[in-house]
């Protein structure tokens, strides 16, 4: 029974882990992080959201008028209005970009070498539409190195990331603000499909043999 009890909770967590969500916030194109001193989300930050690995973006703008803005000028002060009492939520479908992370680095022995970190979710891109505001989220993604080849593709042999965010207002083309965004998981990785579904086969497996097997001790014992 405890066996098939910790086996059911591990391919719990397994799954929890394969529907995990990852962390975005809202940054202007030097890369800084967009505050306002009277926002409510977390550190002040304006817009800050979560994005599942099946896609689905849910983004809270906190931007009350007032607030000291950080930095205190550029694109965040582009950035919709939105009291803290009432925040401008966003959420639809987008599509995440995942791919195999190749970097350059030191190996086991110590010498610099192209290796695999796993797979990398590293952006977004789709577009969310919440009257009278449309979010356009670009992203792309090149190798740092070579697997086959072990060379470096880049001059510091470390992957390019491209990550952008248009927001228009309705009935108007020019945009209100032409930015970026971070995305963050703890690991800053996704299992690959198919390792995510050999772990799950492998685990049922072990709870079918577990309930064999008691099922076999009991008829014995009868």
């Amino acid at each position: 029974m405890i066996t098939t009890r910790f086996l059911a909770l591990f391919l719990l967590a397994a799954v929890a882990q394969g529907a995990s969500a990852t962390t975005i916030w809202l940054k202007d194109n030097a890369g800084q992080v967009c505050k306002n001193s009277l926002s409510t989300n977390p550190g002040q930050v304006i817009g800050l959201g979560t994005v599942t690995s099946a896609g689905a973006l849910t983004l809270t703008i906190s931007n009350p008028a007032g607030g000291t803005m950080t930095p205190s000028s550029g694109q965040c002060l582009n950035l919709p209005t939105a009291p803290a009492a009432t925040p401008l939520v966003i959420s639809g479908p987008v599509t995440p970009q995942i791919s195999p992370l190749h970097m350059w680095k030191p190996g086991t022995k110590g010498a610099m070498e192209c290796l695999d970190q796993g797979n990398s979710h590293y952006g977004i891109i789709g577009n969310v539409n919440n009257s009278p505001y449309r979010f356009q989220f670009s992203g792309g993604y090149s190798d740092g190195c070579n697997m086959q080849t072990q060379i470096k593709l880049t001059a510091d042999g470390l992957p390019v990331i491209t990550r952008g965010l248009i927001i228009r207002q309705e009935g108007l083309e020019i945009p209100l603000f032409t930015g970026s965004y971070y995305i963050f998981n703890e690991a800053n990785r996704i299992p690959e499909p198919g390792s995510l579904l050999l772990l799950l086969a492998g685990a049922a497996g072990l709870i079918l043999v577990g309930m064999q097997r008691r099922r076999l001790a009991r008829q014995a014992g009868g």
